[in-house]
């Protein structure tokens, strides 16, 4: 019976001995994954680390070409409207006057430009093709175009003057058939107002020209084609139109910016309909008041959208 005993006993020692074999053999096996594991961790962390210095490091220089973008881009807005007729020469030529200029970005393709005399005064709100950067640089030539037009040659009829910034466009940005053409150009309304006997002369290239006299709004049409190229109209040539016009009378001259606004509520643009009725519901308040209920009418309508295009609008009394 002892040796019985004896012998279980052995045998449970030696599997006590195995079990304890087996289990350290298990410890030294999750200690050796447990070490590579800490290793992989502390790779993966050091990965993690590199990869957000660089984060750091690429939203850092982001920030740094965005605020060297925008200063650039500043200074560009500051260049472009020096070159803008001053707000001096509006006070001298008119007794009242308004200039409602938002550029959708920083710099815009809307322009504005006046020259006078002692016989007249001759003023153009402009449109040109894009927004931006690519607007801004069409802007610019196109009031270029206009002091050698206007001011250097002395050709003050509008529709001759608007003839002759589609030559110099179209000879600058259309070279020759075959070859891809960039889609430049502007549209544009100009007036050339006598000063001693209030006859207005205008043309347009897509763009009217709107007068409020006694309560009355008149529309002078503008030519449907703009100042560029176009392969079905350049054979058609830009029309000066006369107007009349009395001692009190507004003038409106204006890029599509507003009209095409979309609103908040509807999803809708605008419209030249609801842009004259506007502009006669406001009729009694004096010229300068105008801008800020126009602006105002504008950003109700717009609400939180974005603004579509770059705005003009310009009204002056006579």
């Amino acid at each position: 019976m002892d040796d019985r005993n004896s012998n279980i006993s052995d045998r449970n020692l030696l599997d006590m001995k195995m079990m304890l074999e087996k289990k350290q053999k298990e410890i030294r096996r999750l200690k050796k994954d447990l070490v590579l594991q800490e290793s992989e961790i502390d790779a993966q962390k050091e990965i993690i680390e590199n990869q957000r210095d660089v984060a750091l490091r690429q939203r850092d220089e982001v920030a740094f070409q965005q605020k060297e973008i925008r200063a650039s881009f500043t200074y560009a807005s500051r260049i472009q409207s020096a070159l803008l007729t001053s707000d001096e020469q509006f006070s001298k030529n008119f007794r009242e006057y308004f200039i409602l200029y938002k550029p959708k970005d920083i710099v815009s393709g809307d322009f504005y430009w006046m020259t006078s005399d002692e016989k007249k005064i001759v003023l153009t709100a402009a449109d040109a093709t894009g927004h931006g950067v690519p607007g801004a640089f069409m802007s610019l030539m196109g009031m270029v175009f206009l002091n050698e037009i206007v001011d250097s040659m002395g050709v003050d009829e509008p529709a001759e003057v608007l003839e002759m910034m589609r030559k110099r466009i179209t000879s600058a940005f259309y070279k020759e058939e075959g070859v891809e053409q960039i889609n430049a150009g502007m549209d544009m309304s100009m007036v050339n107002i006598d000063k001693k006997t209030l006859e207005m002369r205008c043309a347009g290239a897509f763009n009217s020209v709107i007068v409020i006299s006694k309560g009355k709004l008149h529309e002078i049409p503008a030519n449907k084609m703009p100042i560029g190229y176009h392969p079905y109209l350049m054979e058609k040539q830009f029309t000066t139109r006369t107007h009349q016009l009395e001692e009190g009378d507004r003038i409106y001259l204006f890029s599509d910016g507003f009209i095409d606004q979309f609103g908040w509520r509807n999803n809708k643009k605008f419209m030249k309909r609801n842009f004259k009725e506007l502009l006669l519901e406001i009729q009694n308040v004096p010229v300068q008041a105008q801008k800020v209920l126009l602006e105002n009418s504008l950003n109700n309508w717009k609400g939180d959208l974005e603004q579509l295009d770059d705005i003009i609008v310009i009204g002056i009394e006579v």
